[in-house]
């Protein structure tokens, strides 16, 4: 069966999907379990000075959820492409390779997964795209 550079893109959009939606129910799962643990850390750590009622964790869960959403938001940007060009082939490699690393050295297991699959597809795709004749792009 042969793959091609458009499926193998797309199949990296939808593991962005998968991992932004992902982390967003989880950041909701998780600050649901974790009332004691807030509770905790909002006891020991300084507020921030924006407002009397910003903690650090406060602002990590803002940009936890934050993350779900742009990760979801750039999975269905990517479905949306109809034909990639080189610099959104390139963009998205990197991204992803970037997306993986810290995933390797911050995150569990399947953050990673989800986050090697997209990387592989991508540039799996790229190769491809690199292949074609020029007739064919």
């Amino acid at each position: 069966m042969k793959v091609s550079d458009h499926t193998l893109f797309k199949t990296g959009a939808i593991f962005y999907l998968i991992l932004g939606a992902g982390h967003t129910i989880g950041h909701f799962i998780l600050s649901f379990i974790d009332r004691d643990a807030s509770a905790a850390i909002d006891n020991r750590l300084a507020e921030m000075s924006f407002s009397p009622r910003v903690s650090i964790l406060d602002i990590y869960q803002g940009f936890s959820l934050q993350m779900g959403v742009m990760l979801f938001f750039f999975g269905l940007l990517c479905l949306s492409i109809k034909k990639p060009s080189k610099k959104i082939f390139i963009i998205t490699l990197l991204t992803s390779a970037l997306s993986v690393f810290i995933c390797f050295i911050y995150l569990p297991r399947l953050p990673q997964v989800l986050s090697s699959i997209a990387l592989v597809a991508f540039a799996s795709a790229f190769v491809l795209s690199i292949r074609k004749p020029i007739a064919q792009q």
